[in-house]
C-alpha cells in the first residue's frame, strides 16, 4: 500500500514525498500574484485558475523525490518574493516557497496538483482581497479573519497573532529530517524569471512572450512540419540564408515569435523529411519572397504550418482535386 505522503504533478512526472504530511495551516488566497502564475501554467496548458484560491502549508521536509528533470523554478519578476516549482509537461504548480516561509514551510493550492492524503483543513484567514477581482466575495464563514492587505505593520501583527502562524513563519526550530524545499530548488537549476508584467490580464499575459517550454513542446509535436515567420537576414542575393536554422537555437528568438497569429499553406510542395523548424526555411530559398513581404510587419514572428500534412503535390489544383476525391484525408487533418 502507498503511503500517503505524496504530492504530485496532475500527469505523474514530478512528486514530492513528505516526513511530514500533517498541514500545518491554510488560507484563502485572493492575491493577483497568485492567479497570475497560475494564468501562465493554464496558458501552457495548465488548468485555469479561480478567484480565491484555497492555499494550504506543510512543514519543509521532503523525504524524497521523484522527476527533477522534470520541473522547472520559477519567479514572476525579478524582485518577486516567491518561487514556483512546475512541471515542465503538464504545468501543474505543486509547490511554493516565498521569503517569509523561512524554509520552514511551504505552500501548494491543492486544486493545481494532486496528493494522496488528505490536505483540506479550515482556512486561518482570507487574504489579499484588495486584488479580488470580483464586486463580492462569497465566503464560507462570517468570522473568518478578512485581510484586504498586509502591507501596514498592524495588519502583519494581527495575522500573526492567528495561532499557530507565528510558529511556522519563523526559522524551524528543528532542522529537516530530509531535504527542505528550497534545496530542491537549487537542484532545479537556474530559476526562470517570467517577467510578466503586474496584473491579473489574461491577454496580456498571451501577448507575453512565447515560454520556452510550449516552444520545445510545439517544436517535438509538430516541428516536422510547421515553423515561424522568421528568417536570417539575407547577406549575398535574396534567396541567402533563406535555409539558417540556427535562429532558432538562441533564446531570444522567443522574444519575436508570436503564437497569436498563424499563418497556413495548403501542403508539402517536396517529399522529404524536414528537420524541426525547417518547412518554409528550405535551403533552396524558393519561399524568399515571404521574408520580403513580412519583414518589418506585424505579421513577422506568426507560426506557420500546413493545412494537409503527409500529402505531397506542388500544385493547389490538383491537390484540391484529391482532397476532393478524398474528403477523409480532411477530416483526419481537423
Amino acid at each position: 500500500m502507498d503511503k500517503k505522503n505524496k504530492i504530485s504533478c496532475s500527469c505523474g512526472s514530478c512528486e514530492l514525498f513528505l516526513n511530514d504530511p500533517l498541514p500545518k495551516y491554510s488560507v484563502m488566497c485572493a492575491c493577483e500574484d497568485c492567479r497570475q502564475a497560475l494564468r501562465w501554467a493554464e496558458i501552457n496548458g495548465g488548468k485555469k485558475p479561480k478567484d480565491i484560491l484555497y492555499s494550504v502549508y506543510f512543514r519543509s521536509d521532503i523525504q524524497s523525490y521523484n522527476g527533477i528533470e522534470n520541473m522547472i523554478a520559477t519567479q514572476l519578476r525579478g524582485d518577486a518574493s516567491s518561487t514556483r516549482i512546475y512541471c515542465k509537461k503538464c504545468f501543474s504548480c505543486f509547490a511554493v516557497d516565498h521569503v517569509n516561509y523561512q524554509n520552514n514551510v511551504f505552500m501548494i493550492q491543492p486544486d493545481y496538483c494532486k496528493q494522496n492524503f488528505k490536505v483540506q483543513i479550515p482556512p486561518l484567514a482570507v487574504l489579499n482581497l484588495q486584488d479580488y477581482p470580483g464586486e463580492f466575495a462569497e465566503l464560507d464563514s462570517d468570522t473568518i479573519p478578512v485581510f484586504h492587505s498586509r502591507k501596514y505593520p498592524q495588519e502583519r501583527k494581527r495575522f500573526l497573532s492567528i495561532d499557530p502562524l507565528s510558529e511556522f513563519l519563523a526559522p524551524p526550530k528543528t532542522p529537516a529530517e530530509g531535504t527542505t524545499i528550497r534545496e530542491i530548488i537549487s537542484k532545479i537549476g537556474k530559476i526562470r524569471v517570467l517577467d510578466l508584467v503586474r496584473g491579473d490580464n489574461l491577454e496580456e499575459l498571451r501577448m507575453n512572450k512565447l515560454s520556452i517550454e510550449t516552444f520545445e513542446t510545439l517544436k517535438k509535436k509538430y516541428g516536422g512540419h510547421s515553423s515561424w515567420a522568421v528568417w536570417a537576414d539575407e547577406t549575398s542575393g535574396k534567396k541567402s540564408n533563406m535555409g539558417d536554422l540556427r535562429i532558432f537555437e538562441n533564446e531570444k528568438i522567443l522574444e519575436v515569435l508570436n503564437p497569436e497569429i498563424i499563418l497556413v499553406a495548403l501542403n508539402f510542395s517536396v517529399d522529404i523529411e524536414m528537420r524541426p523548424w525547417e518547412n518554409f526555411h528550405g535551403k533552396n530559398g524558393e519561399v524568399y519572397k515571404l521574408r520580403y513581404a513580412l519583414k518589418n510587419t506585424p505579421l513577422w514572428g506568426a507560426y506557420m504550418t500546413d493545412i494537409i500534412v503527409g500529402y505531397v503535390d506542388p500544385k493547389a489544383d490538383t491537390t484540391m482535386e484529391y482532397l476532393k476525391n478524398n474528403p477523409n484525408i480532411v477530416l483526419e487533418n481537423d
